[in-house]
């Protein structure tokens, strides 16, 4: 390679050495002459090659679904803690009942029903207080589909404060069931998640699959009995709308059946279905002890009546 000019020599030399180009010149220049390869030559540093890719930016619509997405995350995560704090109010429920001072206030001459009053006034107001802290989260995440004016930021507010009116009733009639608040507390939260994170994710995937709607569309409604999964199922509605108004241009008002409208009105229903049944359940020893003066006395008219009608036939032989 002794007699190669230039840039030539440097590539002769680069195929020898796989690639690494070794050959030296007599100046630097551009038509400098190759100096001797030899192993006794130092070899120059490996050259190095770094790729990147840029991609186009995304179309106004693939942006909107891309934010539909995280709006859907993160109206779930929402939820999941919601399922937690219902299960927290039914500790101090059952260690009162468990203690004996619910027994005791009913003996100094509280009634069931003022005991069940301040205890949802009491737990409703702590709860409130909850919802306020959380509207602040999402004031300061600031994920439109919430928080984008104060009318849809007060009806977020009010989707909560239902849902916890519906579930404090449901987490007392529940708690009736534990003698330990650690093992209500433990229960009730695996129940709620259940009834709240699972079912709205179930019936998400269900309806999104050809095979699974017919039954997703019937199930639908007796998930609808759970408070959970109303709270859940409204949060979802009201991120979707917000999104497909956007992309479609079909708005829908918050408070349509199939936004908000649907959820709230099946909360409040809830509401007061389960603060009677929990003063039904919270009266059971009574209503057992009045069906059985009720059977009792029922037994006593039937057997004096067939003394009667026996005494009847006995003066008729006669």
């Amino acid at each position: 390679t002794r007699g190669i000019q230039g840039g030539g020599a440097c590539s002769a030399n680069a195929s020898l050495a796989g690639n690494e180009a070794a050959g030296a010149g007599d100046g630097g220049g551009a038509h400098g002459t190759a100096g001797p390869y030899n192993a006794s030559n130092p070899a120059p540093p490996r050259a190095r090659y770094a790729a990147s890719v840029e991609p186009l930016p995304l179309t106004s619509a693939q942006e909107l679904e891309l934010r539909l997405v995280l709006a859907v995350l993160s109206s779930i995560f929402v939820l999941v803690p919601f399922c937690y704090i219902p299960a927290a109010f039914a500790t101090f429920v059952v260690k009162e009942r468990a203690s004996g001072a619910t027994h005791l206030q009913v003996l100094s001459g509280a009634r069931p029903t003022l005991y069940w009053l301040a205890t949802y006034a009491w737990d409703m107001a702590q709860y409130a207080l909850l919802v306020g802290l959380v509207v602040l989260v999402l004031l300061a995440y600031g994920e439109p589909s919430l928080v984008s004016s104060a009318q849809l930021l007060g009806l977020v507010a009010m989707h909560m404060l239902v849902y916890g009116a519906a579930a404090l009733p449901e987490t007392y009639c529940l708690s009736l069931a534990f003698a330990t608040p650690s093992a209500a507390q433990i229960a009730l939260v695996i129940f709620h998640l259940v009834s709240g994170f699972v079912l709205v994710m179930a019936d998400l995937i269900m309806r999104s699959l050809e095979r699974t709607r017919p039954a997703a569309e019937v199930l639908v409604w007796a998930y609808r009995l759970l408070p959970p999964f109303n709270f859940g199922e409204g949060l979802l509605s009201l991120s979707q709308s917000y999104y497909t108004a956007l992309l479609t241009g079909e708005e829908q008002r918050p408070l349509d059946t199939d936004v908000l409208g649907r959820p709230l009105s099946f909360n409040l229903a809830l509401a007061a279905a389960f603060s009677a049944l929990l003063l039904l359940l919270d009266r059971r020893e009574e209503m057992a002890r009045w069906a059985h003066r009720a059977c009792n006395l029922g037994r006593r008219d039937g057997a004096a009546a067939d003394a009667a009608a026996a005494a009847a036939r006995a003066r008729a032989e006669e």
